[in-house]
């Protein structure tokens, strides 16, 4: 959906916002200050902050998921996938620390949006389907593909988290830590 600039001036100093004090702490006040719109304008655009919310949300998660993709071999092993789709998003999340922060509060709030997440699960099947290739091949325990996908999420969190508190650490050895952490105790 092609938004007016208005609108995505309202989304950003929204996504800003909630990412820095969270939902129920920021009212459309703040947002239509930060933004320099009037509250009028925020309502014409999105009927309600739970409306705004979804389609930040739906717009940040787009994004997302075009960033992951970038550099992706299909056929790329399950590790190699994991790889680059770690460093994608690890990037990301320290190049936007907000939206980064935004996506995680709504996943784990009562805004998360079935059909959001339905739309982002149908473009990450490649990853399911790689996973499920290692799995029968034995390259990785059979465990449920969703207990790694929270474990790569729980790890990303402390990865970052510690790399904005410890910039020395590299890329490289906050990959390493990953991939001791989750992805080699997943081998046999």
């Amino acid at each position: 959906m092609i938004r007016s600039e208005k609108a995505v001036k309202v989304m950003e100093s929204a996504i800003f916002i909630f990412g820095e004090k969270g939902f129920d702490n920021t009212s459309t006040q703040e947002i239509v200050k930060h933004a320099g719109i009037s509250n009028a304008t925020l309502f014409k655009h999105f009927n309600t902050k739970e409306n705004l919310i979804r389609e930040c949300y739906l717009a940040t998660k787009r994004n997302l998921v075009s960033v992951i993709k970038e550099g992706i071999d299909p056929e790329d092993s399950f590790a190699g996938l994991t790889r680059t789709i770690w460093l994608n998003v690890y990037e990301w999340a320290l190049q936007f620390p907000n939206k980064y922060h935004f996506v995680q509060n709504v996943s784990r709030s009562r805004f998360r949006d079935p059909e959001i997440e339905a739309m982002v699960n149908a473009e990450m099947m490649f990853y399911r389907v790689a996973f499920k290739a290692a799995k029968d091949k034995g390259e990785v325990l059979a465990i449920p593909f969703e207990l790694v996908e929270g474990a790569i999420v729980t790890m990303l969190d402390l990865a970052v988290s510690y790399k904005v508190s410890e910039s020395e650490i590299s890329e490289k050895q906050v990959y390493e830590m990953f991939y001791r952490g989750v992805l080699a105790p997943l081998k046999q």
